[in-house]
């Protein structure tokens, strides 16, 4: 007789097969739930706050290297005006002097075209220079739009062939005397600005080694509080991977042995009954 078609054999596979089928669900559930309690878990030693302190010393970085830029541009700009005002101030010098070489109280043809294209020549030189510009607890003191206004002033006016008045001649004659008085106040005025700038391009570089200083701390920072607090939460959620891991390893083996019995014992059922044994009946 084949013993797989015994009564309690069939009954024993069907009913071991029903178990596992209900441990498959019921183990799927409890795996699902620990998971979920795992991520839980994990996503908690993410949030701890180091990410948040990285993410605060990044914008205070970042920040500073902005205002570095901006330092460097506004440096780059007050060497550049400064070379100018020295330029403007020599140019100035040179339309004083030439305006009456001769020094006759007269301005001929000539000189009066010479200093009408120098007076030109100077304006365009003025309004080369880079505007003023404003830093947190700095100022160059506005001191491009200041020439640029005595620029206007000098475009103003023109030069003609005939007298020039001494100075203080009220009402003036022409606007001769007026250009070379003009001339000398943007002298001055550039020679005093040239230096002034000179000084605050000087005091910025102090500044950039400040920030580059303060930026370099701040690296420091971030890197010794990257690599540490990264190892450390990285340690953790590995732990907490390792634990979870176990545990549903161990539910799992519990079931496989568990299992196993049961295989044992379906086998166990499956037997040869003696031929001519009432067993027979039924087979």
């Amino acid at each position: 007789m084949d013993v797989k078609n015994t009564f309690a054999g069939r009954f024993s596979r069907i009913s071991q097969a029903a178990n596992k089928a209900e441990f498959e669900v019921r183990f799927g559930q409890i795996q699902n739930g620990l998971l979920r309690q795992q991520n839980t878990e994990i996503q908690k030693v993410r949030d701890n706050g180091i990410e948040d302190e990285i993410a605060t010393l990044q914008a205070k970085r970042d920040k500073l290297l902005d205002r570095q830029d901006e330092v460097r541009g506004l440096q780059s700009d007050l060497e550049t005006n400064a070379s100018r005002f020295q330029v403007i101030q020599l140019k100035a010098n040179e339309a004083i002097a030439a305006a009456d070489a001769d020094e006759n109280g007269i301005l001929s043809d000539d000189e009066v075209t010479a200093l009408n294209a120098a007076t030109k020549e100077i304006f365009n030189e003025i309004f080369k220079l880079n505007l003023s510009h404003t830093f947190p607890n700095f100022t160059d003191g506005n001191l491009g739009n200041f020439m640029r206004q005595e620029g206007v002033s000098l475009d103003g006016l023109t030069a003609v062939a005939g007298t020039l008045d001494a100075e203080g001649t009220d009402p003036p004659t022409n606007d001769n005397r007026a250009i070379l008085d003009a001339l000398s106040t943007i002298s001055g005025r550039a020679a005093t600005y040239a230096e002034t700038t000179t000084v605050l391009y000087q005091g910025l570089t102090q500044l950039v080694v400040d920030i580059s200083t303060q930026t370099f701390d701040l690296e420091f920072e971030l890197s010794d509080l990257t690599s540490e607090g990264i190892e450390e939460q990285l340690g953790q959620i590995e732990d907490i991977e390792n634990r979870y891991g176990n545990l549903i390893r161990s539910i799992s083996l519990a079931f496989e042995v568990q299992s196993g019995l049961a295989d044992i014992l379906v086998t166990g059922t499956q037997f040869d009954p003696p031929r001519g044994s009432i067993l027979n009946i039924f087979s």
